[in-house]
């Protein structure tokens, strides 16, 4: 097997474990105040399975090179900027939260 198809194999696994991790999350005490954010990044993480899947599955598709290559890169790249968002707003929400009096 060659290397590029072990490390897309180990990243579709890696985008697996976000989905059952954030999903699991999502349901905790914590995800109950953030599930925009958590439905978010579930989101994203299915972004990085499809990409790498992709590019794993495109071959046996029939799928030409030309068109593998920018799909899989456009689906890492909005797995991307799902994930900054997630992190850039999450903390801002969460000080939000923190501030309410009870």
């Amino acid at each position: 097997m060659q290397i590029n198809a072990i490390l897309e194999i180990l990243g579709a696994l890696v985008g697996v474990v976000f989905i059952y991790v954030n999903a699991k999350n999502s349901r905790s005490l914590t995800g109950s105040f953030f599930k925009k954010y958590y439905k978010l990044v579930i989101v994203g993480s299915i972004f990085l399975v499809l990409g790498f899947t992709t590019d794993i599955t495109g071959d046996w598709l029939g799928m030409s090179e030309d068109l593998i290559g920018p799909l899989h890169h456009l689906e890492l790249l909005i797995f991307g900027i799902i994930f900054v968002y997630a992190a850039k707003v999450l903390p801002e929400e969460a000080a939000k939260h923190m501030e309410k009096k009870i």
